[in-house]
C-alpha cells in the first residue's frame, strides 16, 4: 500500500527519496483513513502504485484537512523521486512546520497529532539508517569511451529504422533494432551514468510500440541529465500520444475518471515540452519545436491556435522531412468531417505514421466506414504490434460490422496485454452481453468496475444483464450506482424505472420515468413506458397523454399504439379505440 512508483515499476536505482514516498504515503493513510492505492486486486494496486491511475488529493477526499498537511503529501508523493524531499529528515522538519494547530474537528484534530507522533520516529529512523545515496561517482573514464563507441554503433539502425517508416514497402531488418538495443545495453553496463545511453534505449522501444519500456528510459535519460532536451520531447510526446488516444472516441464517453487521467498525462506532456523549448540542451530542431508548440495548443483545447500554428507551418517546413507531423496536427485540430484529407496527406509522406492511421481509423468508423477503419487499424497494428489502443480500434470498427467474435477476439488480447484497462473489461462485456453470454458479461463488467468504480456504463449494462438472470435486486443496486455515475442521468434513470417496474415498485417506477423524461422531453420510450404504467395505476388521463406523446415522437410504436386503444377502451372513447386498434393491429 506504500510502495513508492519506482518500487512498483521495478526499477533497481532506489535512494532515500523512495523511503520519502513511503512517509507521505503513511501521511496520506492517518488524515484520509484510507491507503493511497485503494482496495482491488494485487495487480490493480501494483498498477496504481505506478503511476499508472492518480490518487486523490486527501483534500479530495476531506475538506478538512489543513492545505499545509495536503502540500506536503503531495511533495513526498510525487511521481519523480527529484520533485520529492531529500531526505526523511528534510520531510520531518517541513512536517513539523505543517503542523501549527489547525483549526480542528472531531476527525482531523486526532489524525494530525497521530500523523505527528508516528511520523517522527518513522523519520528518526530513516534518519538513523540511511538508505543507497544517490549516485555521483562516474566510472572509469576507459568504459566511458567503451560506452560512447557502442552507442556510435548502434546508430545507424536506429536512423534506418525511422527513415523505414517513410517508405511504402520497407525493406528494414528488424534484426538490425535487436542488434541496437543488445549494443545499446551493453552500453549502459559500462557506464549507466550516461543520459544518451538511456535516450537512444528508450527510441528503440518506441519504434517497437513499447511506451512503457520507453517512457522508463527517457525518465532514467532525464533523472541523469534534467536539461536533456531531447528526452523532454520524446517523453512529452509519447504522453500527448496518451493522452490523445484516450479521448479520441473509442472509450466510453461517460468514463469521468479515464478523461481525469487524460488531463493528468496532458498536464505533465505540457510540462515536458515546454522544458523542451525553454531550455533543453540539444532541442535545437526548428521543425520539433514547432511541432512541440502546437501539441502545447492541443493539450491546451485551443484548437484554432492549433489549427492556425499548423496550416503556417506547413507554409514553412513545404517538402522536409516531417511535414506529415503537420498535416497530422492540423487534422487532430480540425472538426469530425474536415480531418480525412489531412490524415491522408499525412499518410502518402509517411505510411508509417502510426498514430495517424489509428486517428483514420477512428474517423472512418464514426462515419459508419467500418470495414475500411477496421482495415486502417490492421495497418497501424503492423507498426505497434502491442498497441491495446489499436487493438481496441479495430475491436469497436468489428462491432460495427457486426463481427461479434472477432470484436471479442481482440478485446480478450488486449486484456492479455493490459490486465487493467478497464475499457477493455467493459467492452467485452458489452460484447458478452450481445450474445447471449450473461453470466461472462458480469463478471468482465464486474473486473472493469473494480478497476474504475466512476464508469457509470458499467454499473448500467451490468444491471442489465442481472436482470437478464433475474437478479432484480442486484440490477436495482447497480442502476442506482449508474445514477450516480452517469453523464446521460436520461438513460439512467430510464433503466432503474425498468427495474422497479420489473420488482412491482410501479410508484417509484412512475418517478423514475418522470426524472429521465425531465432530462429528454423527446424519448418516445420514456412517454410509452410511463403511459403504460399509469394505466395500471389507474391513472387513465395521465396514461392516455403519455401514450399520445410518445407516438407524436414515433407514430409507427406498436406498444404505445395498442396500450393506447385500452386506454381509451376504458374511458369509453370508442371511435379512437378502434382507430389505435386497427393501427396496431397492421403494425404486429
Amino acid at each position: 500500500e506504500y510502495m513508492a512508483p519506482e518500487q512498483a515499476r521495478g526499477c533497481a536505482n532506489l535512494d532515500r527519496r523512495t523511503d520519502v514516498y513511503s512517509l507521505g504515503a503513511i501521511l496520506y493513510t492517518l488524515l484520509t483513513g484510507t491507503v493511497p492505492v485503494g482496495d482491488g486486486s494485487t495487480r490493480s494496486r501494483l498498477w496504481i502504485a505506478a503511476g499508472h491511475r492518480p490518487i486523490p488529493s486527501p483534500r479530495e477526499l476531506d475538506a478538512s484537512i489543513p492545505a499545509p498537511l495536503e502540500a506536503l503529501c503531495r511533495k513526498a508523493m510525487a511521481l519523480e523521486p527529484q520533485e520529492r524531499h531529500e531526505t526523511a529528515k528534510a520531510f520531518a522538519e517541513e512536517l513539523r512546520r505543517a503542523l501549527v494547530p489547525p483549526k480542528r474537528t472531531a476527525r482531523t484534530g486526532w489524525l494530525a497529532g497521530l500523523a505527528l507522533a508516528t511520523l517522527a520516529v518513522v523519520a528518526l529512523v530513516l534518519k538513523e539508517t540511511p538508505g543507497p545515496a544517490l549516485p555521483k561517482s562516474r566510472p572509469d573514464p576507459r568504459r566511458t569511451d567503451e560506452a560512447l563507441r557502442l552507442l556510435e554503433q548502434s546508430r545507424p539502425a536506429l536512423f534506418e529504422a525511422e527513415s523505414s517508416l517513410y517508405e511504402t514497402n520497407p525493406r528494414f531488418d528488424p534484426a538490425r533494432l535487436e542488434a541496437a538495443r543488445g549494443r545499446i545495453e551493453r552500453a549502459i553496463g559500462m557506464d549507466p551514468t550516461l543520459a544518451l545511453s538511456h535516450y537512444l534505449l528508450g527510441w528503440t522501444w518506441d519504434f517497437q510500440g513499447r511506451d512503457d519500456r520507453a517512457e522508463e528510459c527517457w525518465r532514467k535519460a532525464l533523472a541523469l541529465d534534467p536539461r536533456f532536451g531531447p528526452a523532454h520531447y520524446r517523453l512529452g510526446r509519447l504522453l500527448v500520444e496518451r493522452a490523445f488516444v484516450q479521448n479520441i472516441g473509442i472509450i466510453e464517453p461517460e468514463w469521468k475518471s479515464n478523461q481525469r487521467r487524460a488531463l493528468r498525462v496532458a498536464g505533465e506532456a505540457g510540462r515536458r515540452l515546454e522544458d523542451a523549448i525553454a531550455n533543453g540542451s540539444g532541442f535545437e530542431d526548428g521543425l520539433h519545436r514547432e511541432v512541440a508548440g502546437i501539441l502545447l495548443s492541443w493539450i491546451r483545447h485551443d484548437r484554432a491556435t492549433g489549427a492556425r500554428q499548423a496550416r503556417e507551418a506547413l507554409v514553412r517546413h513545404a517538402g522536409k522531412r516531417g511535414e506529415e507531423e503537420f498535416h497530422f496536427l492540423l487534422a487532430v485540430n480540425q472538426a469530425l468531417g474536415e480531418d480525412l484529407a489531412s490524415l491522408e496527406r499525412a499518410l502518402e509522406i509517411k505510411p508509417g505514421f502510426w498514430l495517424a492511421r489509428l486517428e483514420r481509423s477512428v474517423v472512418l468508423h464514426l462515419k459508419g466506414r467500418s470495414r475500411e477503419a477496421i482495415a486502417e487499424a490492421d495497418r497501424a497494428l503492423r507498426f505497434r504490434p502491442h498497441s491495446t489502443v489499436a487493438l481496441l480500434a479495430r475491436a469497436v470498427a468489428r462491432e460495427g460490422d457486426r463481427d461479434l467474435g472477432g470484436a471479442l477476439v481482440d478485446y480478450t488480447r488486449v486484456v492479455r496485454l493490459d490486465p487493467a484497462f478497464a475499457a477493455a473489461y467493459y467492452n467485452r462485456g458489452r460484447v458478452h452481453l450481445a450474445m447471449g453470454n450473461f453470466d461472462r458479461a458480469i463478471a468482465d463488467l464486474t473486473a472493469a468496475i473494480q478497476l474504475s468504480p466512476e464508469l457509470g456504463a458499467a454499473w448500467m449494462n451490468r444491471a442489465a444483464a442481472r436482470v437478464l438472470v433475474g437478479d432484480l435486486r442486484g440490477a436495482f443496486a447497480d442502476s442506482t450506482w449508474a445514477i450516480v455515475y452517469a453523464i446521460s442521468p436520461a438513460k439512467a434513470w430510464f433503466n432503474r424505472g425498468y427495474v422497479r417496474r420489473e420488482l412491482g415498485d410501479l410508484r417509484g417506477a412512475e418517478e423514475d420515468y418522470g426524472i429521465s423524461l425531465f432530462y429528454d422531453p423527446k424519448d418516445p420510450a420514456a412517454w410509452s413506458n410511463r403511459g403504460g404504467l399509469r394505466r395500471m395505476l389507474g391513472d387513465h388521463r395521465g396514461a392516455a397523454s403519455d401514450l399520445s406523446r410518445a407516438l407524436a415522437l414515433r407514430p409507427l410504436d406498436f406498444l404505445a399504439r395498442l396500450n393506447r386503444a385500452m386506454v381509451r377502451m376504458e374511458m369509453r372513447e370508442i371511435a379512437g379505440a378502434g382507430v389505435d386498434g386497427e393501427i396496431a393491429l397492421l403494425l404486429s
